[in-house]
């Protein structure tokens, strides 16, 4: 082959490379964007929480703390009693005989301050038992009303999944289309690949993205007019660590192999300008597919109507082109 031959065939590879390389990217794209569609999400069903009577918590306890405060006040009241008591003696006792209340008081001033405290601390015991019971009703209704509340969200939640669900399954059912569309162009651009490579115009060591990438590089500059030498060049590039062969390290670094592999840099560039510009147009078009208020046939031939003018669509005929160009010449 002349050198003008092997560059337009370097060319060819590098297309056609880049262009399987796209694919690749445009299907780990959908299948990503598939992926989570159409799933339904779990959500925990509400549940009435009964409140544990406890007799101790609940009884006991506000029992013996009013029975406290009940003391507390009787005591309060007997020191009161004792001043007035002391203050107006013989007024108090004339009243208190005069009243009949002699017999039924205690004659010491304790014993009356241990009734005191046994009537205030019975009050202060049955008040707490009615607090006690009282309180733990209002917790019943309070957690009633908790549960109605959360029942009616959950209803509200789970309405709302059914229709993002119903909507996610007519997205899913477009980029479904698009991935077998890209895959059925892919299955056939790595076809064509194979059998150009097939030719044996080159070694098969560099029968790669890079190698042809750099090889076409050498001779679109002119550096070299056959391919040994340019092989030649290429490993000992690649020994002093000049240039990479390895393509996930080409695109994490892809700034920085600018200046030494221009070409695979402007074809990842390329590559990447397109993918994203697909992408794009496919999130519209699914947003669009989402709304869409149509089922069954007539959902899917408004599916196939968007996906004949879509961005992607028009790409892959492009590359059916190409393919069928490109076999024509070297095959």
């Amino acid at each position: 082959m002349t050198p003008n031959e092997i560059k337009e065939y370097l060319g060819t590879m590098v297309e056609i490379e880049k262009e399987c390389y796209t694919h690749e990217r445009l299907l780990q794209a959908l299948k990503k964007r598939m992926a989570p569609l159409g799933y339904s999400k779990r959500f925990a069903e509400p549940e009435l929480k009964k409140p544990k009577f406890d007799f101790f918590e609940n009884i006991c306890g506000p029992a013996c703390l009013r029975a406290i405060e009940g003391a507390f006040y009787a005591f309060i009241l007997w020191v009161l009693c004792v001043l007035i008591f002391s203050s107006f003696k013989s007024h108090v006792s004339q009243v208190i005989i005069s009243l009949g209340l002699d017999e039924i008081l205690p004659s010491s001033i304790y014993g009356l301050l241990f009734l005191l405290i046994l009537i205030f601390g019975g009050l202060g015991i049955l008040i707490g038992i009615i607090i006690g019971i009282v309180d733990h009703n209002k917790q019943i209704k309070k957690n009633k009303s908790l549960y109605e509340l959360d029942k009616r969200n959950y209803q509200l939640a789970l309405a709302n999944d059914r229709i993002r669900v119903q909507k996610e399954k007519k997205a899913l059912a477009y980029i479904k289309n698009e991935y077998d569309a890209v895959l059925r162009s892919y299955n056939r651009l790595k076809d064509t690949r194979s059998k150009l490579y097939a030719r044996n115009i080159l070694f098969e060591k560099y029968r790669c993205f890079t190698a042809v990438s750099t090889l076409y590089e050498y001779f679109s500059a002119g550096r070299f007019t056959n391919l040994g030498d340019a092989y030649n060049q290429l490993e000992l590039e690649v020994r002093l660590d000049r240039i990479s062969l390895q393509l996930n390290v080409v695109i994490s670094q892809l700034e920085k192999i600018k200046e030494t592999q221009y070409v695979i840099y402007s074809a990842i560039t390329e590559s990447n300008e397109k993918l994203n510009s697909i992408i794009q147009s496919c999130s519209r078009i699914e947003s669009g597919v989402q709304n869409l208020q149509l089922e069954g046939e007539e959902l899917n031939s408004r599916i196939a109507s968007l996906q004949a003018t879509s961005e992607l669509n028009l790409y892959v005929n492009a590359m059916n082109n190409v393919e069928l160009k490109n076999i024509s010449r070297w095959c």
